[in-house]
């Protein structure tokens, strides 16, 4: 069991904060783990503390950089990233063990903005089954189209030209190709075996998507689960690995995104992702309830990216589905109503059998992607 907000399992505590509070969404007794990882960072980078405190420009002594790596106070993300650049380490996997969910989310966009860049480039856009401003969007089906031509996978029997962009090394450096796989059909009793045949050709969907746009999507999926998600076994730490490993892709769409400002480009995040911010920033709703209703506003985010693509990355971190406004398996009982404001009762409500709207079970499989694959 973890201790209670605001405690420390043994050594130093840290004081209560008054006023703004840090912009971190780690619980306190969480601090520890996050200055675990950054002195080890610390320790492999080989440096002593004192070039660590000149290359960030501290003028003070090494208490503060110990307390950073005891977890009894957090760097802020500005210091943080002067400490990755000393370290070498990702920046993108600091922010996210830190829970700076605002500097994800504005990491988020830069990647997305990356991807539509080589979308661009590459005269690659998709096929809209709604209405849109952008009729090369990619939102409702990925890339379907690659430097003007029809992505065929090499099949030579749906009235195009063969093509096949896996057999082009530009294609297999810059896109990202996910896959989920539908059960197998239950036919009833004396069912044609052509009909049989014709379902059961397909039973496979791939998505294909920029790099930066999959890794985006990816870790917006897995850092922010809906309420009632449930991981499966490996996806918490790929999300720490994927981040890890994707630090080169976000320092150039930083770098580009940065060119773009100069040029004119509105500072403003996607409206969800600064919908999300606002939510995280939002005072009046209760410190844990934050991060769910943020995902939610997350998940409207990467279904208006790539919704299939969105899915994908779903189906591949969770072994459970949760749902907006299911209760997960073993909600309390007694739960506290606002009947009128300032009153509130309790009533006993059962949560012994689960609503199908709270949970979901997995039944298309899928993987997550090979990092190497994603980021090299």
């Amino acid at each position: 069991m973890p201790p209670p907000d605001g405690e420390l399992p043994g050594g130093p505590q840290p004081r209560e904060r008054h006023g703004r509070r840090e912009a971190t969404f780690l619980l306190p007794h969480e601090w520890p783990e996050a200055g675990a990882f950054l002195e080890q960072a610390f320790v492999n980078s080989g440096l002593s503390k004192r070039s660590v405190l000149a290359q960030i420009e501290y003028e003070g002594g090494t208490n503060r950089l110990n307390s950073w790596f005891r977890g009894t106070s957090l760097p802020k993300p500005e210091t943080l990233e002067k400490l990755c650049r000393a370290f070498r380490t990702s920046y993108l996997e600091a922010i996210d063990r830190y829970g700076y969910y605002h500097e994800l989310l504005r990491i988020f966009d830069d990647l997305v903005q990356l991807g539509e860049q080589w979308l661009k480039e590459d005269d690659a856009y998709g096929v809209l089954l709604r209405r849109s401003p952008d009729p090369k969007s990619i939102r409702d089906s990925g890339v379907v189209y690659w430097r003007g031509r029809v992505i065929t996978w090499g099949r030579d029997d749906v009235g195009f030209d063969a093509f096949d962009p896996l057999d082009d090394p530009a294609f297999e450096a810059r896109y990202a190709v996910g896959a989920w796989y539908l059960p197998p059909p239950h036919f009833a009793p004396g069912t044609p075996e052509i009909v049989r045949n014709y379902a059961t050709q397909s039973d496979e969907r791939t998505i294909v998507v920029p790099r930066p746009m999959a890794i985006a999507i990816l870790l917006a999926v897995l850092a922010f689960p809906r309420r009632g998600d449930i991981y499966k076994e490996a996806s918490p730490q790929y999300r720490y690995d994927l981040a890890k490993a994707a630090d080169a892709l976000v320092k150039e769409a930083r770098r580009q995104r940065v060119d773009l400002r100069a040029a004119g480009r509105p500072r403003n995040v996607h409206r969800f992702l600064q919908r999300a911010s606002d939510t995280l920033d939002d005072s009046s709703l209760e410190f844990n309830s934050r991060r769910p209703i943020a995902a939610e506003y997350m998940m409207a985010w990467a279904d208006s990216i790539c919704e299939p693509y969105a899915r994908y990355a779903r189906l591949a971190a969770f072994e459970l589905w949760g749902e907006a406004g299911g209760r997960p398996v073993g909600a309390p009982s007694n739960v506290v109503i606002k009947a009128v404001p300032g009153a509130t009762t309790k009533t006993p409500i059962s949560f012994d059998v689960p609503s199908v709207f709270a949970q979901m079970p997995q039944l298309t499989p899928a993987e997550l992607p090979e990092i190497e694959t994603l980021t090299t």
